[in-house]
């Protein structure tokens, strides 16, 4: 099943600033700022990198809905880049390749886009030089850039994704994205327990299955599959494919609200992503009455999905933890007065990062960024978390599904009513819906490349 969609002149139509300029902006945000990090030659404050980037790999961002490259928003009669061209006026927009090891995947399957974003690219960036070397596959005069026909095609030319370098992927796509593509890619890339250097984001039409939308019905809140119209059958033979199986069927037949219809249905796609994620963000919009989406964030590098987090925050009036450390630790050391009698134990200083940087207080011994901070190897790392889960201020959670070879380990979660009703720190609440009233100007360099690096985003 396939959705219309409609251009002006090159642009695709959208309407609605909140869901659609917003939402592009965001990640252009998020592209630029995890570019200056990861790509080799960036210039760094304070001259440090993440532990995992190496100088000499290849940067990849990977657009697997990437359209015409540009937006046409109806509301403000307003063409503004698309995702795909935000990336391509990151990697040619200066008239020099300032980032000299980025590459850009576009991946279009609708033939309109796809002719569309050449034109695009050749109007707004003639240096890209798109020349078709095989079927389905545009490749830039430079050989940093291509334009593929399909997923299909994508597996075929990049060996199912396994590019050797750093990845950031896009998946925006007009309803829904199947779950076996996302399975299949980071099968390919996250080969070990929270291998890092992959990240996705993730655009989720919320709202859209639980009350519909034009050309496209809501999902049957019936168990009785005779019960359901032929529209419906349509709908759920998608949410089937985007969810990886049907049990998304006994949260739309639980009787309870839309609304808590919808916090069900991120959950349980949120537990589906963190098969292969550490850390899985869920940030919600609502572009106008009635409707609700998210972008689901997913790194293992703890900070990666903490940045794009802040991003979305100062834009509302909503934050996460508002304690900081001076208010907390003099509570800390009263109930821990030996641990804290020679200075600020390890324990603390892994109990207040995870608290602050933690996309639901987990972790585990394998956080590269809480290692870094908190200067632990491994080993350190197990005793520490060990004797904080003794302490109560952990506790050890199941993983939602565990598909490497390797044996588990140990993963914790901050015990949100211990720190509350010892140390006096209020649990995050679930993420504030972005409302068109409530956005304000981002902060101008309010997140900083060095905090990315060193993980203190307080």
């Amino acid at each position: 099943m396939s959705l219309p969609l409609g251009f002006h002149n090159e642009a695709i139509c959208l309407s609605g600033t909140t869901g659609s300029k917003l939402k592009t902006e965001i990640v252009a945000n998020y592209y630029r700022f995890w570019l200056n990090v990861v790509h080799p030659k960036g210039e760094i404050r304070g001259g440090k990198r993440p532990p995992w980037v190496e100088q000499e790999r290849n940067v990849f961002i990977v657009d697997m809905n990437a359209g015409s490259g540009e937006l046409y928003i109806e509301d403000a009669d307003e063409t503004i880049l698309g995702s795909a061209g935000h990336a391509l006026d990151l990697a040619y927009g200066s008239g020099t390749r300032q980032y000299d090891r980025l590459h850009l995947i576009l991946v279009e399957s609708d033939q309109a886009c796809r002719e569309r974003l050449l034109r695009v690219a050749e109007r707004r960036w003639p240096e890209t030089g798109f020349e078709l070397a095989e079927q389905g596959l545009y490749v830039s005069a430079d050989k940093m850039a291509m334009v593929v026909s399909s997923y299909g095609g994508f597996v075929r030319f990049t060996k199912g994704g396994t590019m050797a370098g750093i990845s950031l992927f896009y998946f925006d796509p007009l309803l829904s994205t199947e779950w076996d593509a996302i399975d299949a890619i980071a099968e390919a890339r996250i080969t070990s327990p929270y291998r890092t250097g992959t990240e996705f984001l993730v655009f989720f039409f919320t709202s859209d299955w639980v009350k519909g939308r034009t050309g496209f019905a809501s999902l049957p809140k019936q168990s009785d599959e005779s019960q359901w119209s032929a529209e419906q059958r349509t709908s759920a033979a998608r949410a089937d494919q985007t969810y990886g199986d049907r049990r998304w069927l006994q949260i739309l037949s639980s009787g309870a609200s839309d609304e808590s219809i919808m916090d069900q249905i991120v959950m349980a796609y949120k537990k589906r992503l963190r098969k292969w994620f550490r850390f899985v963000q869920p940030l919600p919009f609502v572009p106008k009455p009635d409707q609700v989406y998210h972008i689901f964030c997913c790194s293992n590098y703890e900070t990666g999905t903490k940045v794009i987090t802040r991003l979305f925050e100062i834009r509302t009036r909503h934050f996460g933890i508002r304690e900081d450390a001076r208010q907390v630790y003099p509570r800390f050391k009263r109930l821990h007065r030996a641990m804290t009698s020679r200075g600020k134990p390890p324990e603390w200083k892994v109990l207040w990062y995870v608290i602050k940087n933690h996309i639901d207080g987990l972790c585990d011994h394998g956080c590269k960024g809480l290692k870094t901070d908190t200067h632990l190897n491994a080993e350190e790392m197990k005793g520490v978390l060990g004797s904080l889960k003794d302490l109560g201020y952990l506790k050890e959670v199941e993983p939602w599904e565990w598909p490497w070879s390797s044996n588990r380990f140990p993963i914790y979660q901050v015990d949100w009513d211990k720190v509350r009703n010892t140390l006096g720190v209020t649990p995050p609440s679930n993420r504030h819906p972005l409302l068109p009233n409530e956005t304000k100007n981002p902060v101008e360099n309010d997140i900083g490349e060095s905090e990315y690096v060193q993980g203190k985003l307080e």
